[in-house]
């Protein structure tokens, strides 16, 4: 069941924004879901998102283009939901690739699908057979296509990996949970935001980022959460060594250092004080990263949404510089 059939589109409103009732922690309930495997976690509840005013205000426009929209058009007509409007939460759980070929991705869905039309495209368009695992039935394309497989456990619907899926149920029933690793950072993360996030870095991952990055050989783990309740509060803590978070955090610092005369249009729109309230402190292995935006720098990032958003749909200023004339021969 090739991920081309349907899990972009219950993807996309997630990837354009960055929730019905709210839990007291937002993916609580898809926790339990959730097997031993993977590295990397993320939740988006997209329902408390939708209520906030970055969304009304600054988000909202932006979904407004015109490409947007018929490629939500086209997603509501294949899937018989609105990806956009009917998703409560998206939990995604996932091994990064690190060359080795052992990506791997779950994604928990809460909302309102139309569960006879995900069938239905799967069996049709992902060559998906119906089977049964631990007494919950599962949809499963075959291991020489791309052994994807979807299920639905407890009004949650399942997508991913075959070999994840069937973990994911195996939990639903207490048999599985978290590897100690990721759960101690899910406990340590702040869940009550709109997104949060927790990733720890294997060693291949860590191999690879360090081929781009010598300092990340010693990255060990990433925790974050985004808030958009009172403006915009972003908190992230990376661990690595003490030396490497003392180097990181001075690299930031001075990239902070921002000179109104070399970038005027920064000091004009009054951007400046807004890149100043980001806050980088190197404590003990921790490099910890904070910003904190109120309503009136919210108004300012909304100002500049609404200038990229025109020139998405073509009605923006004119090019910065005016190409020069063709040459003659």
């Amino acid at each position: 069941m090739r991920f081309n059939v349907f899990a972009p589109a219950l993807l996309a409103s997630a990837v354009a924004f960055c929730g019905l009732t709210r839990q007291a922690e937002a993916g609580g309930a898809e926790l339990a879901l959730l097997p031993g495997s993977g590295n990397v976690l993320m939740h988006i509840d997209l329902a408390r998102l939708r209520g906030s005013a970055f969304y009304k205000e600054i988000l909202s426009p932006l979904l407004q283009n015109p490409n947007f929209q018929r490629e939500m058009n086209e997603a509501k007509t294949e899937l018989g939901f609105d990806p956009v409007n009917d998703i409560n939460s998206l939990t995604v759980l996932m091994n990064p690739p690190s060359g080795k070929g052992d990506e791997e991705a779950l994604i928990v869905v809460d909302g309102k699908v139309n569960r006879d039309t995900l069938i239905a495209k799967a069996t049709t368009e992902g060559k998906a057979t119906k089977a049964a695992h631990n007494g919950v039935d599962l949809w499963a394309a075959p291991a020489n296509e791309d052994d994807m497989a979807i299920s639905f456990v407890g009004g949650k619907t399942l997508i991913g990996k075959q070999a994840f899926v069937k973990e994911a149920i195996d939990a639903s029933k207490g048999k599985g949970s978290l590897n100690a690793a990721l759960k101690g950072l899910v406990d340590s993360v702040n869940k009550g935001g709109d997104i949060w996030f927790v990733a720890n870095v294997s060693d291949g991952i860590r191999a690879e980022l360090a081929k781009g990055n010598p300092m990340a050989k010693d990255l060990k783990s990433v925790t974050g959460s985004i808030d958009f309740a009172k403006g915009v509060a972003v908190n992230l803590a990376v661990e690595s060594t003490a030396e490497t978070a003392k180097a990181m955090a001075g690299m930031i610092q001075q990239s902070l250092k921002v000179d109104p005369q070399t970038e005027p249009m920064m000091q004009q729109m009054g951007l400046l004080p807004v890149v100043q309230k980001l806050k980088v402190e190197a404590k003990g292995a921790t490099l910890n990263i904070g910003l904190d935006l109120d309503t009136n720098d919210v108004n300012k990032l909304k100002m500049l949404a609404g200038m990229m958003g025109m020139g998405m749909m073509g009605g923006g200023a004119a090019p910065l510089e005016t190409p020069p004339a063709p040459v003659k021969p």
